[in-house]
């Protein structure tokens, strides 16, 4: 039963590198260093926190909870990660969705296996399934903040002011944030046993919208 669970990020993983597409020109450094941060920091999550959580029947208090140690958190540490081992600095918004997908790919099985003692259909499919999506859903805006950087470094200073540059970011800073707000309010609504027929529908609109992000950004002039 957790074989699903616990294969799917790693499998994502591989596509990912399958598809590159020269993307990234350090795919495998990314990943070993994504993989082994996520060991070392799922080790020292299961060793040195404990498993309860005194569940708190409102939504915010948890959504701050889940967002904070299972989204912003590790994103952090990846995105520093990324910043010591990626030596091509014009890399490292390439590279940061491969250590985020090697990370995650370790550190959201184990998480999953160590904070709950029963698992129920969301631990076992849903919620792999949209953290899956998040993983994909952040390469994707890395991608298009990559572009966006690129092609806005390459325009003179009198071209574009610092405001008009500030205009660039907007929507794939607020892409960026859609990608990672919405898995832990999915994750709260299942804390509180919401129906299934409101956590399904959300987690099937959380994918569409990933999917259809990767499609905007292919075909979006970014400057």
């Amino acid at each position: 039963m957790k074989l699903f669970m616990v294969t799917l990020l790693p499998l994502c993983l591989v596509y990912m590198l399958k598809n590159n597409n020269g993307q990234s020109s350090a795919p495998y450094t990314s990943i070993l260093a994504g993989l082994i941060f996520g060991a070392l920091y799922s080790f020292i999550d299961c060793m040195f926190t404990s498993s309860y959580y005194l569940i708190r029947y409102a939504f915010f208090p948890n959504y701050g909870f889940y967002v904070f140690f299972e989204v912003v958190l590790p994103c952090l540490c990846c995105a520093g990660l990324s910043l010591i081992f990626i030596k091509n600095r014009s890399q490292i918004l390439l590279s940061f969705g491969f250590v985020i997908a090697a990370f995650y790919a370790v550190y959201m099985p184990a998480r999953i296996i160590h904070r709950n003692d029963a698992f129920d259909w969301y631990l076992l499919f849903v919620k792999p399934v949209i953290y899956t999506a998040m993983v994909i859903g952040i390469k994707n805006t890395a991608f298009f903040l990559h572009k966006t950087v690129k092609k806005a470094s390459s325009r003179s200073l009198t071209a574009v002011s610092a405001g008009a540059g500030v205009k660039f970011f907007i929507l794939p800073v607020s892409l960026m944030l859609c990608v990672l707000i919405i898995p832990p309010a999915i994750d709260v609504m299942n804390l509180l046993n919401l129906p299934f027929w409101i956590i399904l529908p959300a987690g099937f609109c959380y994918g569409i919208f990933v999917f259809a992000q990767r499609r905007i950004i292919l075909h979006i002039k970014t400057v």
